[in-house]
């Protein structure tokens, strides 16, 4: 239950999970499908490592984890 909960917060809207979408990664937690998308894009790991910090982290992890999806 716990993946689907992260994969929804990546593809769906604020409107329809009734909570913020991305709300872990704004946190700097790393879920499940940002740690498949780093295995394709190891970019990630040092976005990750950071928690997400720098201006442009989570736009880029978003980015990353909607092309695996």
């Amino acid at each position: 239950m716990q993946l689907i909960d992260d994969v929804l917060d990546f593809i769906s809207n604020e409107e329809s999970m009734g909570k913020p979408t991305a709300a872990d990664v704004k946190l700097g937690l790393a879920t499940a499908p940002v740690l498949f998308a780093a295995h394709q894009y190891p970019v990630l790991n040092s976005v990750i490592m950071r928690r997400f910090s720098k201006p442009g982290d989570l736009e880029l992890t978003l980015d990353l984890v909607k092309k695996v999806s």
